[in-house]
């Protein structure tokens, strides 16, 4: 029986990092299993995820089901004929092989003789069988998203707005429809660099023509392709950038076509503790901090561009000026004053009441309580309207401390 490769792809609006190789294992896996249980033999699959796209190819799959060997028991020989004649079980058991009673056959089992049907049925067509695994994928798919879009005039929910579908077995296109679209044989490439429709010829091209399109569809190769970038513009200036694998991780999710970008930032920034520098340049701004041989930051960081730009300069600059704020903030900030609630002292008269009083003296033996978000007048004295004024045992919780019109 021939085989060919089978491709799926989703294209999408940008996805978020976090829901790209999820998305992309579970149609894979979804497909995979589906095509074994309904007997279609198949090859290795692989699942692909860029910003713009969820797919899977897997080799090997065979143009339609294998043959299957169909035997069905029916009753007893006994309660199948009456008198010679075929009675009203056996009939019904004909009827619903399809076949007439003389067609049946007998076998000898150890409870006795009984009817036997036996039958082969040709294999369905693989193109026939995929849309309903496609669809059964999809809803797979839409349990690892908790929240989904909706666009159009439609009713179709998926993370992001789909664009396009591409299905191809070999160099036929596999009828699915979804998403008010129908697939076929178009794919694109990056969003600059090659915007137009690029067309396949055999699903066994795709990685190969997306490459040429500038995207790097395997999600692994593409993680390596960055670290590696990454090193290198590490020791370009003069140190080592610090790879955390959570963050190439997303990385590798937030580019279609990695380009290293090395930039600095003043050494000024450097008397602020290196903890909140590489919070601020990891976290915040998803670059890698440098650092130097005795493991000391360096004023400089490597971020992963998603476009080759004419000027580079302009992308270093950009990149710049983002990471200035936060550490210009630490450096030249003075120091926020803290606020603490005064206990008055035991006896300390009350404050003459005010226009936002509205509740009698609060004490620590009185039940009463003021309802939520409502200002209550303090007593000015031990036991305070605020409330880590309260014993721990009685304290409120959410209380506004109204003297000081600030929260504790």
């Amino acid at each position: 029986m021939s085989v060919d490769t089978l491709l799926i792809e989703i294209g999408c609006e940008d996805l978020p990092a976090r829901y790209q190789r999820p998305l992309a294992e579970t149609l894979r896996d979804t497909l995979a299993q589906g095509l074994d249980d309904e007997g279609v033999s198949r090859g290795s699959a692989r699942a692909y995820a860029t910003p713009r796209r969820i797919a899977v190819c897997i080799e090997a799959v065979a143009h339609a089901q294998q043959d299957r060997a169909i035997e069905r028991t029916g009753p007893a020989l006994s309660v199948a004929l009456r008198d010679g004649q075929p009675s009203p079980a056996g009939l019904g058991f004909a009827k619903s092989c399809g076949v007439e009673f003389d067609a049946l056959e007998r076998t000898q089992t150890d409870k006795g003789e009984y009817l036997l049907y036996r039958a082969t049925q040709p294999g369905q067509s693989t193109l026939e069988l995929l849309p309903e695994l496609f669809a059964r994928a999809l809803k797979q798919m839409d349990r690892q998203v908790p929240k989904r879009m909706r666009w159009g005039a439609g009713d179709a929910t998926f993370v992001r707005p789909v664009q396009w579908l591409c299905a191809m077995h070999g160099e036929d296109i596999v009828p699915l429809t979804a998403f008010g679209l129908a697939a076929g044989a178009d794919t694109y490439g990056h969003r600059f660099h090659a915007p137009a429709e690029l067309r396949l010829d055999r699903a066994d091209h795709y990685v190969e023509r997306l490459r040429e399109a500038k995207v790097w569809a395997d999600i692994d190769s593409r993680q390596a392709e960055i670290a590696q970038q990454v090193r290198a513009a590490g020791e370009a200036l003069d140190g080592a950038a610090r790879i955390d694998a959570d963050l190439l991780a997303e990385v590798t999710d937030l580019v279609e076509w990695p380009q290293a970008v090395a930039g600095r930032f003043e050494s000024r920034f450097l008397q602020v503790p290196a903890e909140a520098i590489v919070l601020t340049i990891q976290d915040n701004q998803r670059y890698f901090p440098v650092f130097d041989a005795q493991g000391q930051l360096l004023p400089a960081f490597v971020t992963v561009a998603n476009i080759v730009s004419r000027d580079e300069a302009q992308v270093v600059a950009g990149n710049e000026r983002v990471v200035r704020p936060r550490p210009s903030a630490a450096i030249t900030a003075p120091p926020a004053p803290r606020m603490r609630c005064r206990r008055a002292p035991r006896g300390a008269p009350s404050p003459p009441p005010t226009s936002w009083t509205r509740w009698p003296v609060i004490t620590p033996s009185t039940r009463f309580r003021p309802p939520a978000r409502t200002p209550t007048a303090c007593a000015g004295r031990r036991w305070a309207c605020c409330a880590c004024c309260w014993p721990a045992n009685r304290r409120p919780a959410g209380r506004r401390c109204w003297t000081r019109r600030t929260s504790h």
